[in-house]
């Protein structure tokens, strides 16, 4: 990994997370390149940060034991958060592995982040809020997708069979 200055893009119309990307996602220090086949969170590996992927692609797997193979979970592509669980659960811990596909630029904030403008905007966590609902939401969305997904694999089996 290493350092960049490159600049934040913002979101005309989604001005809450705009403004959070904007006042935590674009410090150069907290900035770095990550080239494909790199794994940036292990499974069960300590994690104390909060990702935001500004350009690239990653994957995200599982794997349920050592002897299992990994299963993609997810992808994440540019304008999505990563390592919300671990970051907000207060655990520190990856829930999955999450590899670059693609070189990607990377744009983190960490334990140590402070709040900006807490009387203003609130804690950390109350700032993240939007963050947290909109990464829950995708995830639902996208386990509502497989869920269907599996119902009619299932049902054209089913079909197959008779």
């Amino acid at each position: 990994m290493s350092s960049t200055t490159a600049q934040c893009p913002i979101s005309e119309h989604e001005p809450v997370l705009a403004r959070i990307i904007r006042d935590y996602f674009c410090s150069p220090n907290r900035q770095c390149q990550v080239l494909a086949g790199i794994a940036v969170l292990e499974q069960s590996g300590h994690n104390d940060r909060l990702y935001y992927l500004k350009s690239g692609s990653m994957a995200a797997y599982y794997q349920e034991t050592d002897s299992s193979h990994p299963v993609l979970v997810f992808q994440v592509e540019a304008g999505m958060f990563f390592g919300v669980h671990s970051f907000f659960s207060g655990t520190f811990k990856a829930s999955t592995t999450v590899i670059a596909q693609t070189d990607c630029e990377l744009a983190w904030i960490d334990i140590s982040t402070k709040a900006v403008n807490e009387d203003t905007y609130g804690s950390l966590s109350a700032q993240f809020m939007p963050v947290m609902v909109s990464e829950l939401s995708k995830r639902q969305q996208r386990a509502s997708l497989k869920a269907v997904a599996n119902a009619q694999s299932q049902q054209n089996s089913f079909v197959l069979s008779r």
